[in-house]
């Protein structure tokens, strides 16, 4: 897996389902789990909670809900509550606390 390539400044972008010419699917479920494993050890280390609070919101894209609950998935397994936004735009999820 080529992680760099899923990064875009402070974004993880990536093709999420079949259907992009000329584009392999590269966040797949597994990818995604792993990320938001990878982000609660950060928040642990960085902010040394032991079970922090990640709010997961998502937008209208088809592959949102597929995307979010990998991402819960790896969260909760690395020891995270997560509060679930539902549908939600990126400057909303900025400003939750």
């Amino acid at each position: 897996m080529n992680w760099k390539k899923l990064q875009n400044g402070s974004d993880i972008r990536g093709v999420a389902l079949e259907g992009v010419e000329d584009e392999l699917v590269n966040l797949t479920p597994e990818v995604v789990e792993t990320i938001g494993r990878s982000f609660v050890a950060w928040l642990r280390n960085t902010l040394g909670a032991d079970r922090p609070v990640v709010a997961v919101g998502t937008d209208c894209r088809l592959s949102g809900p597929s995307v979010k609950a990998a991402f819960v998935r790896g969260a909760v397994a690395a020891g995270a509550t997560v509060a679930d936004c539902g549908l939600a735009s990126t400057p909303t999820m900025f400003l939750y606390k």
